[in-house]
């Protein structure tokens, strides 16, 4: 049965709260590539979450809560040898918790086909990124931000 993380105890929520900050900061550029993506499509997602299922810790990519879906980035070590047999308990064990899982390889990004695999939450569930100025203002990066956040 899949579990929260914080359910299973002070040390290894922060063990957890360690491995999602360093994997963050080690982003690949095709991670990269897919967060702003989807930031810009308005679709809510988790990077890097974290998942207990049957006593094993996984980190997914990219998890979009509103449609219970596992975006995984793929490089070429996962194509053979252990890491692919790794990846294969991992979302056969996600698929039965109802997850559905999407991998997507690095070659798929950099050749944009990836934007197609991903699949949508419903509108309801997207964010709006715009931010519409009176005529002829200009914000910059950090206006727009404050703006956003409504401050």
């Amino acid at each position: 049965m899949m579990q929260p993380l914080l359910n299973t105890g002070i040390k290894h929520a922060e063990w957890a709260a360690k491995c999602i900050r360093n994997l963050r900061r080690r982003a690949t550029r095709y991670e990269l590539i897919v967060a702003k993506f989807l930031w810009r499509e308005g679709v809510q997602y988790i990077a890097q979450c974290p998942f207990q299922i049957e006593g094993k810790t996984f980190f997914a990519d990219f998890y979009i809560p509103a449609n219970k879906t596992v975006v995984e980035i793929d490089g070429k070590g996962h194509s053979g040898g252990w890491q692919y047999y790794y990846d294969k308990e991992r979302d056969y064990l996600m698929e039965g918790e109802g997850l559905t899982v999407v991998r997507i390889t690095n070659d798929e990004v950099a050749s944009g086909d990836y934007k197609a695999m991903i699949p949508f939450p419903a509108k309801e569930f997207l964010v709006s990124r715009l931010i519409y100025l009176p005529e002829g203002e200009v914000a910059t990066g950090r206006e727009r931000i404050r703006r956003i956040l409504g401050y």
